[in-house]
């Protein structure tokens, strides 16, 4: 990445933290590619989701400063969206608005737990996950959904991602 993309990409995270977003929205993450065009991606959340129009209402605002300011003299792309369903969570702030959804988690030990968030702590998540057990007696054993509160702490997490259940 040449030094004028990551300056650019600092002056980006300030200016959005600084002065484009309200205190519940942030920026997930911040991709600037150079083949061909330069192309601007923007991912952002809210403590509370985030609409598309507070994504276009950010875009017009970051565009008009990107232009007043001469950040870019070649020509770009500008794209702002929000974090969509079943991309994986990037920040701990994220876990927080997704209390009472079920989750799939990937630990670092490649260990794969699926179970409804129930708490967010500094360091670390509580869910409910959903671990099979035998139940019964010896010659009618069945297999049963048991929900066991579990704690993961956020240095153990390789990925989440939110699943949608009907």
């Amino acid at each position: 990445m040449t030094n004028s993309i990551v300056n650019l990409k600092t002056t980006l995270t300030k200016v959005l933290a600084e002065e484009l977003l309200s205190t519940d929205l942030f920026p997930v993450e911040i991709q600037i590619s150079e083949t061909g065009k330069v192309k601007i991606q923007i991912i952002l959340d809210g403590d509370n989701g985030i609409t598309i129009d507070q994504c276009a209402e950010v875009s017009r605002k970051l565009g008009a400063m990107i232009e007043e300011n001469d950040w870019i003299d070649v020509p770009y792309i500008l794209e702002v969206a929000s974090a969509g369903v079943g991309v994986p969570l990037k920040l701990e702030r994220q876990y927080a608005k997704n209390i009472n959804r079920f989750l799939e988690i990937q630990t670092i030990e490649n260990q794969q737990l699926i179970g409804k968030l129930i708490e967010v702590n500094e360091d670390s998540i509580q869910i409910l996950e959903e671990v099979r057990r035998k139940k019964g007696t010896p010659k009618a054993r069945k297999m049963q959904l048991a929900k066991v509160p579990t704690e993961i702490l956020f240095s153990d997490i390789e990925q989440t991602i939110v699943k949608v259940m009907f």
